[in-house]
């Protein structure tokens, strides 16, 4: 009887590290549909403030640039966070001097994260941690 196994003994899955295990996870559910698209791009336009109060809903309102090392370094993380949050809208926004919508939340430092349910701010967070993001997440999921 033949069996795959890998060089440390177990089935060849498991000896895959977690991020890519992970990875898999997020692109099978992706694949179904049951994952809403991370945002990877910043909107350089961006929705108009009345647009982000009449939203439905928990929604992550991220504020940064592509070039800001700060928001690159969290992209990976914040991926994997919001594959947990499928029911979570998140708006990536491209932030910097003059622009209204940065403004209007008080957006000084990048990333800045908004954490809205229905229009309303319930957190915000400026060059948050991973677990900074979790809890904010789950604020805005709890019923």
């Amino acid at each position: 009887m033949h069996t795959d196994r890998s060089p440390c003994g177990s089935d060849y899955i498991g000896c895959l590290p977690i991020h890519t295990l992970l990875i898999l996870l997020i692109e099978l559910e992706w694949q179904k549909g049951g994952i809403m698209a991370f945002d990877s791009d910043y909107d350089k336009s961006g929705p108009k403030r009345e647009e982000i109060d009449r939203l439905p809903g928990p929604v992550l309102l991220e504020f940064g640039t592509a070039w800001c090392g700060y928001c690159q370094a969290i992209q990976q993380p914040l991926k994997a966070l919001l594959a947990s949050f499928p029911q979570v809208h998140h708006i990536k926004v491209e932030d910097g001097k003059g622009r209204p919508l940065g403004r209007s939340f008080g957006v000084k430092l990048w990333p800045n994260f908004v954490f809205l349910r229905d229009g309303q701010i319930i957190l915000q967070l400026a060059r948050p941690q991973p677990g900074e993001i979790r809890q904010g997440l789950e604020a805005i999921t709890r019923s």
